[in-house]
């Protein structure tokens, strides 16, 4: 009988050639899954880190990233677009308690837009760009370098406000802080501007709230005479070095009234019934005469109106002092913001 070789319990070793070239496979589709992954969509659980798959990212509650930065470099079209439905496409928030920093930052060293803000259209509204900042910026826009031209901050609305600065609670002009020239303020409704650099009051700025608002038709404000409209307001001439006080501007005006609050009224100031030579000065109530003249007259029994732009008090009201003796009438053409 002829003996059967007993086999081994195991399994002779594969060739060394073959283990490397499986792993090499091995090494080689771990490799490609991982580039499929990367080239996917990132996402997030509510409140977990960002992971790559190729699922819709439906995370509702914030993901935080901390120690590190998104980039996102493109040669052409929209390296970041924020798109919502009914809230904030992209929201800039910067500084806290603590320091300062910058929301949303917006650079084109090309001929381009750094940071491009549209409102919805249609029948919607909305906000372009949003940046809050409690002590950094909230919103830096930089176009352009060198002799290449480009928009820095553009906001645009079909329907809406391109832009919109909201008020400050601070004192305007600043009494605290650093300013640099270049910067806006909106205070009590108005404008402000700082065209000198510096910290506190020395910085300097200056009210840009718009032009002269000169109304659609003028108004009689105020006449000394007994008889003539308005009534119900002080009469009597003024007679050598006496001064007039509280006339409200915004008196007779109805619906086209001048309203309280702003810088300066433009007004049309006439003396009539006039004694001999003498003026009126017209200003600020609340204020000392400041020892200048509004209109002047040379004879008796003259009438002469000379116009004069006059800062008032915050109901704007204005004072007039008398050199000499004369009725005087009070039209307001328009006002300062």
């Amino acid at each position: 009988m002829t003996d059967i070789e007993a086999r081994p319990e195991t399994e002779p070793e594969e060739p060394s050639d073959r283990r490397r070239f499986l792993t090499k496979g091995a090494v080689a589709a771990a490799v490609a899954a991982a580039g499929v992954a990367i080239a996917r969509p990132a996402e997030a659980a509510n409140g977990s880190n960002f992971v790559l798959g190729n699922n819709t990212n439906n995370a509702t509650n914030d993901t935080v990233v901390t120690g590190s930065q998104f980039r996102f470099v493109r040669s052409t079209g929209i390296s970041v677009q924020g798109t919502n439905g009914s809230g904030t496409g992209v929201y800039g928030l910067a500084g806290d308690s603590a320091g300062g920093g910058i929301g949303v930052r917006g650079r084109t060293n090309n001929s381009g837009i750094g940071v491009l803000g549209e409102a919805p259209s249609s029948s919607s509204s909305g906000t372009g760009v949003k940046g809050t900042s409690s002590i950094g910026v909230g919103v830096w826009g930089e176009g352009g370098s060198s002799s290449i031209r480009g928009v820095g901050l553009r906001g645009t609305s079909s329907l809406g406000a391109s832009l919109q600065l909201d008020e400050t609670s601070i004192t305007v002009p600043p009494v605290s802080g650093s300013w640099t020239r270049g910067m806006f303020l909106n205070k009590g409704g108005q404008l402000w501007y700082c065209y000198v650099s510096g910290s506190g009051t020395a910085s300097k700025w200056v009210k840009v709230s718009g032009a002269p608002m000169i109304l659609g038709t003028s108004y009689r404000a105020y006449d000394s005479r007994a008889g003539f409209a308005p009534l119900g307001v002080t009469k009597g001439k003024l007679n050598e070095g006496q001064t007039r006080t509280n006339i409200d501007l915004k008196v007779n005006g109805g619906a086209n009234a001048i309203p309280s609050g702003i810088s300066a009224a433009i007004v049309n100031l006439t003396a009539t019934n006039t004694s001999g030579a003498g003026f009126l000065g017209i200003f600020k109530n609340g204020t000392v005469w400041p020892g200048t003249s509004s209109v002047n007259w040379f004879a008796a029994n003259s009438s002469i109106a000379n116009s004069a732009i006059v800062a008032v008090d915050t109901s704007s009201r204005v004072s007039v002092r008398c050199a000499g003796s004369a009725d005087f009438i009070i039209d307001v053409i328009g006002f300062l913001p």
